[in-house]
């Protein structure tokens, strides 16, 4: 229950508009802008109405009450006139009602942090802002910090902004200005348009008060979508603050709209008064009335009800009847969990870039942004046909510019962060001319110029590592690479090539649409690797426009969280598989390289797997065992970031393991110590790994064993959440209350689920949720989780060596692609990586493989063990 911004105006609103599209900020002071802070001494409020909503309000009201029995509702806007804004702000003081001051708490305890990501001279807008005494909070720490900041708070009240205005001094703010907006959500989005230097300036717009929770589910989807279309801009620094009450406690939820001292309920009886005051008569008698809250366990809801003493007859120009205990509904408060916030934000087009929470994670704030590049992480969305279009090209290529233009300094280009591998400009020229040699064959096209790039740039390197000096046939090395500007315009006419395949449709045939699938699906592998080559090199720059994450906030979160389902060993059965894919390709099937045909049929014997893979705090443990410095390549003793010559540390009041002492992990946002990434999946070698998995009395997975485990977790993770649901409901045992809660009755078909709308299918899998696609640009968290593809953000070994199989065949375009690496020293890796896009981390049959002592892939490991050897059957 918090309150909206879109509510009824005030009349004394209605003589003039301070803004309006086009127009100037402040219409009375002639200013083109929002000028340099100077020790503001009174708060300006802006009118950017363009409507009002009374006659919106008297429309929802009649519609509402003609809905049949058990769907009436009225609109919850009606609970915000200024009696009910009062009534409200007396709600935030109660000790019940949890979410303010969890709120309180989350921002004090992150204020410094939340101020550190907002950019100088950000505008800060808030969203239906009501009482000021939280974000004040925030507004000190910016204030302290020094930020050139606007702040305006957003609300369609205007006697409730002059009230919180004038409960803060402006003398204490000499950097953060104030105002206020008087409109509407929508009002706001126009005004963030209407001047030329408004709408050049940062966004950074604060929804506070889990406000979310107050729509359907998918209308906060769409929300937030629009929001991220016309507001938070792709790839800069504008963002979106917004709370989120994770509180699954039905107990503790129901008292907090049903407080003891019953002013929830003088504040929902008051939207009668209201209702009355919008149709202009009084047409709802109070004492006909009681005010009924509702906990909803299948739905993660609360539900605020009017439910009628008597039957009653509501004189509108088409009376309705009331029956005796009907319930109108006024207001849903609903409660998310972490997974069905990382859902919405996906079906929104946002991601995460860091959190902030109480410790368990009941409460917490995402600090959201707009990605440069959208990959979706639902089948739909990133496999919608056999061959690319042009669109996911071009999303491809604004991530490809990211990484090479953004987070690699001009003079570092040749550069070699790993020795065994060709510089960095080596791949911005691989990339163009491997796609324009597989267009040119394809479609029968010459090749782009210069046409002898193709004898430097085709092929890359990839020695072994115990012998450099053998490798496969190659492009040839020159003494001196051609200069950047040079790629760079034959990487544009390649590009502009397949645009022009695009848009001349000439992509109908089969054979040019499988060139085009292998030049984007061998960029997205390069990607990859690019990626984990800059990680080795100290001078990589972050990403642009993706905020930085606060490590040691999110460490907290998830050592606090609380075990979702029991990291555990699982016994899993021993079942017949089928490896591969069948070659539809001719049949308008998907795409797929030649190690992924034809259809094996394998087995594998009962066993057990770990339920998430090894940590770094684990391999920390287990070098202690065996008192070893062998560090991973993906881990560093030196804490040092040299972009900002700022060294990471442990706080003071964080337990550190000694053997986590003096050890970070690498990032693109810099070394990070191993106590805030002890939980990550540890990244390192199959020689590495396997020796740990030893150590710990376990082994690697086979390939076979590391697909069921993969198949395995789907069905346990929808197993978990159907017997979390189950139990909840034979709580409640069909009752109207438990303990004194009273809880809306089950709507037992919802146990079944909705269907799965995400195209998800034997060759697809649904990567909503999973770290993958650039989603967080680092690992994440495996502890407490059951976890499967892409979760965690690295793949995973196996034990099974890289070997030709009956049936195989290499591919026409590309027939060295695997038959080269038969070599008996590369092991199948599966799953995905962070940096894995979308496309390759979600396709079931995709095989990926590195040599097994190779120390930079993205690759980490998860124990299993031989059911003979725990004496099980």
């Amino acid at each position: 229950m918090v309150k909206p911004a879109n509510l009824p105006a005030e009349s004394h609103d209605r003589e003039s508009v301070d803004v309006i599209p086009g127009g100037t900020v402040f219409k009375g002071d002639h200013e083109s802008g929002v000028i340099t802070n100077s020790g503001q001494t009174t708060v300006k409020i802006i009118d950017i109405r363009t409507t009002t909503v009374e006659l919106q309000l008297n429309d929802d009201i009649v519609k509402g009450l003609n809905a049949p029995v058990g769907e009436k509702t009225l609109p919850t806007m009606l609970l915000y006139d200024e009696a009910g804004l009062k009534e409200f702000e007396a709600i935030t003081y109660v000790d019940d009602y949890y979410l303010t001051n969890a709120e309180i708490e989350v921002l004090s305890t992150y204020a410094e942090e939340i101020a550190s990501r907002v950019p100088n001279g950000a505008l800060l807008i808030e969203l239906g802002s009501g009482n000021l005494r939280k974000v004040n909070i925030l507004l000190q720490a910016l204030e302290a910090a020094k930020k050139n900041v606007d702040y305006f708070a957003l609300d369609l009240s205007r006697p409730e902004l002059e009230r919180t205005f004038a409960n803060i001094s402006q003398s204490d703010f000499k950097y953060v200005r104030c105002f206020g907006l008087h409109g509407t959500y929508d009002d706001g989005k126009a005004w963030l348009e209407s001047n030329e230097e408004v709408r050049s300036r940062p966004r950074f717009i604060l929804w506070l008060g889990s406000s979310v929770g107050n729509f359907e589910r998918e209308e906060a989807k769409e929300f937030l979508k629009q929001w991220r279309e016309t507001v938070i801009r792709p790839g800069t620094k504008d963002r979106m603050l917004i709370a989120f009450d994770s509180c699954n406690d039905a107990a503790k939820v129901w008292l907090a709209y049903n407080d003891r001292q019953l002013v929830t309920e003088r504040f929902i009886m008051n939207g009668l008064n209201n209702a009355n005051n919008i149709l202009g008569r009084k047409v709802f008698d109070l004492s006909d009335w009681a005010y009924i809250g509702e906990y909803d366990v299948v739905y993660d809801r609360h539900q605020a009800f009017y439910e009628s003493r008597k039957e009653l007859v509501i004189p509108l120009a088409k009376p309705v009847k009331i029956e005796k205990g009907e319930k109108v509904r006024v207001e849903r408060s609903y409660k998310f969990s972490y997974e069905q916030s990382v859902a919405m934000f996906e079906g929104a087009g946002l991601a995460i870039g860091t959190s902030w929470g109480q410790p368990g994670g009941e409460y917490a704030l995402h600090l959201l942004h707009n990605p440069a590049a959208k990959t979706g992480l639902e089948p739909k969305k990133y496999a919608k046909a056999p061959c690319p279009d042009i669109n996911e090209w071009e999303e491809l290529w604004k991530l490809w510019d990211l990484v090479t233009l953004g987070m690699v300094r001009k003079d570092q280009y040749l550069t070699k962060p790993i020795s065994l591998r060709n510089p960095i400009l080596f791949y911005l020229g691989h990339i163009p001319t491997f796609l324009d040699v597989q267009v040119s064959r394809t479609a029968d096209l010459p090749p782009t110029e210069p046409a002898h790039y193709r004898d430097i740039f085709q092929r890359g390197i990839d020695p072994d590592v115990d012998d450099p000096t053998k490798c496969h046939n190659h492009s040839t090395i020159p003494d001196t690479w051609p200069k950047l500007n040079d790629v760079l315009d034959f990487c544009g006419r390649v590009r502009d090539r397949v645009r022009a395949i695009y848009k001349n449709k000439e992509n109908s045939s089969v054979r040019i649409q499988r060139g085009l699938w292998l030049g984007f699906e061998h960029e997205v592998m390069h990607l990859e690797t690019l990626m984990y080559m800059l990680l080795q090199h100290d001078l990589t720059v972050p990403p642009a426009g993706v905020p930085e994450p606060d490590f040691r906030a999110q460490f907290l979160l998830d050592s606090t969280k609380a075990n979702e389902g029991g990291e555990t060993w699982i016994k899993i059965p021993g079942q017949k598989l089928v490896l591969g894919t069948k070659d539809c390709e001719q049949e308008g099937g998907f795409f797929t390289w030649d190690n992924e045909k034809p259809v094996l049929e394998s087995s594998v014997a009962s066993f057990e797997a770990f339920s998430r893979p090894i940590t770094n705090g684990e391999y920390a443990s287990y070098l202690k065992g065996i008192k070893s410095t062998a560090y991973p390549k993906s881990w560093t003793t030196d804490g040092r970031n040299l972009n900002t010559n700022v060294v990471a540390g442990v706080n003071r009041d964080d337990p550190s393991p000694a053997a986590f002492n003096g050890l970070f992990v690498k990032t693109v946002f810099g070394p990070v110590p191993l106590t805030y990434a002890q939980y990550w999946p540890v990244i390192a070698s199959y020689d590495e790994l396997s020796g740990c998995a030893k150590w710990a009395g376990g082994r690697l997975p086979t390939r076979e064993e590391l697909q069921v485990i993969y198949n395995h977790t789907e069905t346990i993770k929808k197993d978990l959440e159907a017997k979390k649901l189950a139990a909840m409901i034979d709580a409640v045992n069909g009752h109207l209350s438990m303990d004194g809660v009273h809880i809306t009755p089950p709507d037992l078909s919802a146990l079944a689920g909705k269907a799965d709308m995400s195209g998800a299918n034997d060759m697809f899998a649904n990567m909503v949720g999973a770290n993958a696609s650039f989603r967080r640009w680092h690992p994440t968290s495996v502890f407490g989780k059951v976890c499967g593809r892409g979760d965690g953000g690295a793949w995973e070994w196996s034990s099974t060596v890289l070997e030709q199989w009956d049936g195989f065949k290499a591919m026409e375009l590309y027939p060295e692609y695997t038959a080269d690496f038969f070599d008996t020293k590369h092991n199948v890796v599966l799953g995905a990586s962070w940096a894995t896009h979308s496309r390759i981390a979600g396709r079931k049959t995709f095989v990926n493989w590195y040599q097994r002592n190779y120390e930079f892939a993205w690759c980490t490991g998860r124990l299993v063990r031989d059911l003979a050897a725990t004496g099980t059957d």
